[in-house]
């Protein structure tokens, strides 16, 4: 008779001792029945629950909530399942752009009913971004203010090699620079500029 090793016990035991599994691909579980007939300790405890990716304890308020779980919550916290699903949207974009396109239809009735349903959130939330980018803007402006001997050769840096690497940033500066001085120049001067810009 066939044999299977217990990933849980490490004991190798006869197939008839594993209980069956058609998704698996010899059609049976890793682990024993005796194993599987063990009470598990409780998950939740207090309202807490250990995260498997982060190993932190944390309030089941943390998590999502899964019908599909025994626990009626998910199995990692939010944290982790975002940083997984930001990860993998990033190391596969053309996935998520596939899908958004063959269901545009469905796409657009999710957000719709999301809008409905938290409008007063969003509303809200838009407010408080632009507080904070106001915010953000001034903070900004007062820093580069105080620090204007530091920036400018960054700038200047910056500029000058997108000038060598950038042919459509390179005539859009000169054409802004030959405007200018066609307009600003002395009149003596304004000649040379004239046939650049149509004048």
């Amino acid at each position: 008779m066939e044999t299977h090793i217990c990933t849980k016990c490490k004991i190798e035991k006869t197939i008839d001792k594993f209980h069956k599994h058609v998704r698996l691909k010899n059609g049976y579980r890793k682990i024993c029945k005796k194993c599987r007939s063990h009470p598990r300790p409780p998950i939740i405890i207090d309202n807490h629950k250990i995260c498997p990716k982060c190993k932190k304890k944390k309030h089941i308020s943390e998590y999502y909530n899964d019908n599909y779980a025994g626990t009626g919550i998910s199995v990692r916290c939010k944290e982790c399942v975002k940083t997984h699903v930001k990860n993998y949207n990033k190391n596969h974009p053309e996935v998520r752009k596939n899908w958004q396109e063959v269901n545009k239809e469905k796409v657009i009735l999710q957000r719709k009913e999301y809008y409905k349903k938290n409008r007063k959130k969003l509303l809200d939330r838009n407010k408080t971004y632009i507080r904070d980018k106001e915010k953000k803007r001034i903070g900004d402006k007062k820093y580069r203010e105080n620090n204007k001997e530091t920036l400018r050769p960054k700038r200047t840096a910056y500029h000058s090699n997108k000038r060598k690497t950038d042919l459509n940033y390179k005539i859009k500066c000169n054409l802004r620079t030959r405007i200018y001085h066609a307009l600003h120049a002395k009149k003596e001067n304004r000649k040379k500029y004239y046939s650049t810009v149509n004048y």
